[in-house]
């Protein structure tokens, strides 16, 4: 099987060589840990919420919360973390990378302690 994804670093390497950029191959990404705030996993047992607290409407099968503090912004380094963690996250929890869980499983929460000075509003 040919490893399309080597032959295109190749070629982009190929294409900067001599030039003021480094490219990096199959560049490992996980060398600090990182952690999400909540997730909320829905069970195929237990009685269903009558009620659920505010701001949390919509609970999907798969819920990633992210919580600021009254000392830490929730601005757009803070949501695009919690895209980032949503996509590592997908892939584990799915049956295969081929076979990713349909995005409709999962729901993104960003809870701020204090109100933010500017807004962030994201399309699903």
């Amino acid at each position: 099987m040919i490893d399309w994804h080597h032959l295109f670093g190749l070629t982009i390497a190929d294409y900067l060589t001599d030039s003021n950029y480094e490219v990096e191959l199959e560049k490992f990404l996980s060398l600090q840990q990182q952690y999400l705030d909540v997730v909320i996993i829905k069970k195929s047992e237990g009685k269903p919420l009558e009620e659920v607290p505010d701001g949390l409407d919509n609970l999907s099968d798969h819920n990633l919360l992210t919580y600021k503090s009254l000392w830490e912004p929730l601005d757009d380094w803070a949501i695009n973390e919690l895209i980032s963690s949503y996509v590592i996250y997908r892939k584990p929890v799915s049956l295969s990378l081929n076979k990713l869980l349909p995005k409709e499983h999962f729901q993104l929460y960003a809870v701020a302690t204090r109100f933010p000075q500017r807004k962030v509003w994201l399309l699903a």
